[in-house]
């Protein structure tokens, strides 16, 4: 018995499968709005509130969302002694939380109570003296109110922990504001005995130029290399203080100072990048400000340089030692062409010699395999 397949006589398309499903779908569920009437009513209200707060805290006593949301809630309805009472209790959970302090100064702040804020930023910076936004935040807070003298309070307290330099630039700009520059003098010398780094010494002196005391930037940046130049390794350090002594001078148009900076390091640093960069730096003042003598002085300076470097990598490379002996030779006879002293002449000699005597050290050994 065959069976015969035949469409249906209604078709149903899928157009109306969709609008029917969007018909009979359940309405979505919906908080219902609640309306208080009388006083009676809201004090019903906030009493479940609060059970339902004590609830959700007591079962997930860690949770510091639902501490900060409990504590809130009774804030927005003007029970600031209750959110006291819950801000203090998640304190207990976690005293270290950042959140919690700054949320409980913040409350206390919308609601105008400055100095319950300020005993809190008290007992918080206290707390954890090495978390710099409280110490941020407790500094603005002062400023704010124009309590200057609560400002260094605040800032003295800080910087008695050693924070990070920004902490120290903030205090420094402060009393920029107002323009107490001798105490922003007196700062940058605590930021000095407590890190004392060429980067520091270079914003000291900067600071003290563009307040125009020359004199001073001048002692600070003495001060620095007489601090770095008693081991070769600082030295190399202070490259930066050269630099900023150099471009200092050459700004004021004291060109002999910048000079005397230039040659001093360049005699006292090591044969390194840094001194190649000094050079460079100094070949270049020396072009915008040169004499002929200086600037043969530089370049003859300058080449010395590059040639040490080169038979530093490569001790036996005689092409060189041949070149650095007659740059020497050739220096003497500039000097006797032109007149010099003796001394001068005598000084000439001996780095003549000593280039030959170093360069005869580097012989290859006898018994060495030639191929």
């Amino acid at each position: 018995m065959e069976s015969k397949i035949a469409p249906a006589g209604v078709q149903i398309t899928t157009e109306q499968i969709l609008r029917e499903a969007q018909e009979r779908r359940d309405s979505v569920f919906s908080v219902p709005k609640q309306r208080v009437d009388d006083l009676e009513e809201l004090d019903e209200h906030r009493g479940r509130k609060r059970v339902e707060f004590e609830e959700r805290v007591r079962r997930t006593r860690g949770n510091i969302k639902e501490w900060l949301q409990y504590a809130n809630w009774e804030a927005s309805q003007n029970e600031f002694t209750r959110s006291r009472s819950v801000f203090e209790c998640v304190l207990d959970v976690d005293s270290r939380s950042i959140q919690v302090w700054l949320n409980y100064t913040e409350m206390e702040l919308k609601a105008r109570n400055v100095q319950p804020a300020r005993n809190l930023f008290d007992r918080a910076v206290a707390l954890l003296p090495r978390v710099d936004q409280l110490w941020y935040r407790y500094v603005y807070l002062q400023e704010l109110l124009q309590n200057i003298p609560g400002v260094r309070q605040v800032f003295e307290r800080w910087m008695q922990w050693e924070p990070e330099d920004k902490a120290w630039q903030a205090y420094i700009k402060m009393e920029e504001r107002y323009q107490e520059l001798e105490r922003a003098s007196a700062i940058y010398e605590k930021w000095i005995s407590v890190r004392p780094e060429p980067r520091v010494w270079v914003k000291w002196a900067r600071f003290e130029e563009e307040r125009g005391r020359t004199d001073k930037a001048r002692e600070v940046l003495q001060t620095a290399l007489n601090f770095f130049r008693d081991e070769e390794e600082q030295i190399e350090k202070a490259q930066s203080i050269f630099s900023a002594f150099a471009k200092m001078e050459t700004k004021l148009k004291e060109y002999d100072r910048p000079r005397a900076v230039y040659k001093f390091a360049l005699e006292h640093l090591p044969k390194t990048k840094s001194e190649v960069l000094l050079a460079a730096a100094y070949t270049n003042f020396e072009k915008q400000h040169r004499t002929q003598s200086t600037l043969e002085s530089t370049v003859l300076g300058k080449r010395r340089i590059q040639y040490e470097e080169q038979v530093s990598q490569d001790g036996r490379n005689y092409d060189i030692w041949f070149s650095c002996a007659n740059l020497e030779e050739g220096t003497l006879r500039h000097l006797r062409d032109g007149g010099t002293t003796a001394d001068k002449e005598q000084a000439t000699i001996g780095r003549v010699r000593e280039v030959y005597e170093r360069a005869v050290a580097q012989v290859s050994p006898g018994n060495e395999k030639r191929h």
